[in-house]
């Protein structure tokens, strides 16, 4: 009767035991090892095998204990694996075992990037390269197609791409964004027929002529005004884009003969490319142009960042005084 006790006391203690390995496994295996918040971000690079990655994740610590991870790599043929470079998120209370799934099965998580306001492609393939796999200069092979024009394949706005996205991937994908944009756009303003690069162009200048979007679609409709009439542009923008000196406040006579495709005070028409990647705003107030006659616009002089605009070139001389004037008054002298 004694031994029959003692054999069911430790026939029960096997399977208390037998149970509690196997919970412990279990847990090993799959149980939360994660305790970020907001998850781990993990990046594979572009040649990393699988045998760096397991020592990276080790030694970033994205796991509370790695003391199973070896094995458990082992038990999923890990090391067998071509996981993708690519940028992760290790889920919030991931295990190990979900976390190796997302890696071996190239689940990456999207970067989010605002495409907008660069002024030169190059500034563009840097941006590229801060927050991708690839460094500028290879985004700049890809994306720069033409001295003048390459701005005028990328519309603004906030995309998802992957983190290996590499430089043709990303071009090709821009453009098809760009063409989609443009289907059946009505691209003849005001009597004048465009292409779309030169309604980018257009818009760039109207993006720095004026922070205000109602009134971009009357600016755009002086530009047009002027290129039907076969007039200058004559954009202060361009000039300074001519320059090279962002910094410039006031346009000074001086830099009216500064030799430069972009100086629309020397050269009549449209510049070779955009002078910066405008705003959608500003692409659609050149589509939309307001019809008027007005042939210029002059800064208002009360500080509003607003534009008085003029039919005459006597009422544009007026204006042009007064906020001339209201520049002096407060020392602002370049």
């Amino acid at each position: 009767m004694r031994l029959k006790k003692i054999l069911l006391i430790s026939f029960l203690a096997l399977i208390v035991f037998g149970l509690l390995f196997a919970y412990l496994g279990y847990n090993a295996i799959y149980g939360p090892n994660v305790n970020a918040e907001e998850g781990r971000v993990f990046f594979i690079e572009q040649n990393d095998e699988a045998s760096d990655i397991l020592a990276n994740l080790k030694e970033q610590r994205i796991f509370e204990t790695s003391d199973y991870l070896d094995l458990i790599a082992d038990r999923m043929s890990f090391k067998q694996s071509s996981p993708k470079p690519g940028r992760y998120i290790i889920e919030h209370r991931s295990s190990i075992y979900d976390a190796l799934n997302t890696l071996r099965l190239g689940n990456q998580t999207p970067v989010s990037l605002t495409i907008r306001g660069f002024r030169k492609i190059e500034d563009l393939a840097g941006y590229l390269g801060a927050h991708l796999m690839y460094d500028s200069t290879h985004y700049i092979k890809s994306i720069r197609e033409d001295t003048y024009t390459s701005l005028c394949n990328f519309l603004p706005d906030t995309y998802e791409f992957y983190w290996s996205t590499s430089g043709p991937d990303f071009d090709t994908r821009m453009k098809t964004y760009a063409e989609q944009f443009w289907a059946g756009k009505r691209l003849t303003i005001l009597g004048k027929s465009f292409l779309p690069c030169e309604v980018i162009t257009l818009a760039s200048i109207v993006e720095k002529e004026t922070a205000y979007d109602k009134e971009k679609p009357d600016v755009a409709g002086v530009y047009i005004n002027r290129l039907k009439k076969n007039m200058p542009l004559q954009a202060d923008p361009t000039v300074i884009y001519s320059m090279n000196d962002f910094s410039i406040r006031r346009v000074l006579k001086r830099y009216l003969s500064v030799e430069s495709p972009y100086n629309t005070y020397l050269h009549t028409g449209l510049p070779p490319g955009p002078i910066c990647m405008p705003s959608k705003a500003s692409i659609l107030a050149v589509i939309n142009a307001n019809k008027h006659d007005y042939i210029y616009f002059c800064a208002k002089a009360d500080n509003s960042g607003t534009h008085a605009f003029a039919e005459t070139l006597a009422q544009h001389n007026r204006n042009a005084r007064a906020f001339q004037r209201w520049l002096n008054q407060r020392g602002i002298r370049n």
